[in-house]
């Protein structure tokens, strides 16, 4: 007969944040730790054990059994598909997934240059306090891979990961699919939308000059036609879209010269 041990459900409030040795073991029981070697000296095994804290542009995971704040234990792995193999080995033997674990989330960026479409997933394991796991899947369309502890190739994942989040007993799933196109004007159809968005930019701008006169012709007298009103409610809409628009333009920029610049880093797609 197998033995059912049980563990606490995640809260905010026993969540662990300390720093950890390999195997989970804390930094006061290894004799001459070194806590002033930065991080960024260590090794992918040893970072993984190291608590990465939420940043203020992160947002939480909306899982299907609780919320998980972005911070947590996380580990980058490596382009090169044989050291990200002997990396999810160590992470193995190391117990990184272990009874106390309640979330892995799987994240890693894809690009399709035939559709211009940037894509982010997150594949959610949820752990119950049973053992049992819950699998979901977030995919945004919309590049680097992220395994976190609370970020593959995806031949490496379906194999080892996978196998070893499946030891606990059922494994239950969803896929929920969002598309976004962060270039707007790719293709013939993009042109077209290029030249649509200019023309109705001229006539507006005509429209407001026009309004513009007339106000200060009527002065408070354009204030009391309803039409004057909406007309006037309508060109402050369309520029508050055109602030929107610009804003969106300027995080376009940035998140494709980030992913250019840093091949090896993931790029979390939060603002869409």
């Amino acid at each position: 007969m197998s033995e059912l041990r049980c563990t606490n459900s995640f809260s905010g409030w026993n969540q662990l944040t300390d720093h950890f040795v390999p195997g989970w073991k804390p930094t006061t029981w290894v004799h001459d730790y070194n806590s002033s070697i930065s991080i960024t000296q260590r090794t992918r095994l040893e970072r993984a054990f190291l608590y990465t804290a939420s940043s203020e542009h992160d947002r939480a995971y909306e899982g299907k059994i609780m919320d998980y704040p972005s911070g947590g234990y996380v580990t980058d792995l490596s382009e090169d598909s044989n050291e990200a193999r002997r990396l999810l080995a160590d992470l193995a033997s190391s117990l990184w997934i272990d009874e106390y674990t309640r979330a892995v989330l799987v994240e890693f960026n894809i690009l399709n240059p035939n559709s211009k479409l940037f894509n982010q997933v997150i594949l959610a394991f949820e752990y119950t306090p049973d053992g049992s796991t819950l699998w979901t899947t977030n995919c945004v369309q919309f590049v680097h891979l992220t395994l976190a502890l609370h970020s593959s190739s995806s031949n490496i994942f379906s194999n080892e990961l996978r196998d070893g989040l499946r030891k606990c007993s059922t494994v239950l799933w969803t896929t929920n699919v969002n598309v976004v196109q962060l270039y707007r004007y790719a293709g013939s159809a993009g042109v077209v939308a290029l030249l649509s968005e200019i023309a109705c930019a001229i006539f507006v701008l005509v429209i407001t000059v026009l309004e513009v006169i007339k106000i200060c012709r009527m002065r408070l007298r354009y204030f009391r036609e309803v039409w004057n009103v909406l007309q006037l409610a309508a060109l402050v809409l369309f520029y508050i879209t055109v602030a929107l628009y610009t804003m969106r333009s300027v995080w376009t920029v940035w998140v494709v010269e980030d992913l250019m610049n840093n091949p090896g880093k993931l790029t979390r797609f939060i603002f869409f």
